[in-house]
């Protein structure tokens, strides 16, 4: 990344790359900087998915090197217009709130190399005319347009899920004001607690005396207990 800043690195990548790499890249007759753009576009489409925080980089590496890059491959042109693609697609655009940032560097890569570079890169050109429906919806895209696509693509967001243990919360029937046979208790029958140090079983307790003989009896919640 600190490399591709440098104005001498980005006119040296403009020299042909003539040697075989031992690795699963497709055919080409360009230079170094088509090297690295199709090796970029190859990690970012067949990467794995730990290299997403990494798009940024790989794609401002390219964007600091489009002013200089001169003759342009057809192979690296056809890799960017698809990353193009890739990134201005409603399930990529709308994944997170910095997505588009992929999608304004790379219209930036465009850019500096109509601007400066236009004579020998005649095959982004013709790969942009080729693609220019994708071109097209983005520049239609309006704020409506963009919210039903993203409640298209991911659902709408504003609608209020289910809860179940909300709604089974909400089901749950009270069980203070009936006795154990499911009859409705009168609240004015409830024994109330006395107070001046006596606690709730002493006031809802007593001792009976029958034929001499002491019986203990109490009285716990809503039901007599001997």
């Amino acid at each position: 990344l600190k490399l591709s800043g440098e104005r001498s690195f980005g006119v040296n990548l403009n020299k042909p790359f003539l040697k075989r790499l031992p690795c699963d890249l497709p055919l080409f007759s360009g230079s170094h900087a088509d090297l690295i753009a199709i090796t970029l576009h190859k990690l970012i489409v067949n990467g794995a998915y730990k290299l997403v925080p990494l798009y940024s980089c790989f794609i401002t590496v390219i964007c600091n090197i489009s002013p200089y890059w001169r003759r342009m491959s057809l192979v690296a042109a056809v890799k960017l217009v698809n990353l193009f693609e890739l990134f201005s697609s409603p399930k990529f655009l709308y994944s997170g709130e910095n997505a588009h940032r992929h999608l304004a560097l790379l219209l930036e890569v465009f850019n500096n190399i109509i601007q400066y570079q236009f004579s020998g890169n005649q095959h982004l050109i013709y790969a942009i005319f080729r693609r220019k429906d994708s071109f097209g919806r983005l520049a239609s895209l309006t704020l409506p347009k963009a919210i039903a696509q993203c409640n298209k693509v991911y659902g709408d967001q504003t609608t209020t899920t289910y809860d179940a243990d909300a709604e089974a919360a909400n089901d749950i029937v009270s069980t203070t004001d009936f006795d154990e046979a499911g009859n409705p208790i009168d609240p004015s029958q409830r024994a109330s607690p006395r107070h001046g140090g006596a606690d709730a079983s002493t006031a809802v307790s007593g001792v009976t005396s029958v034929g001499g003989e002491t019986n203990a009896s109490s009285v716990v919640g809503d039901h007599f207990v001997p």
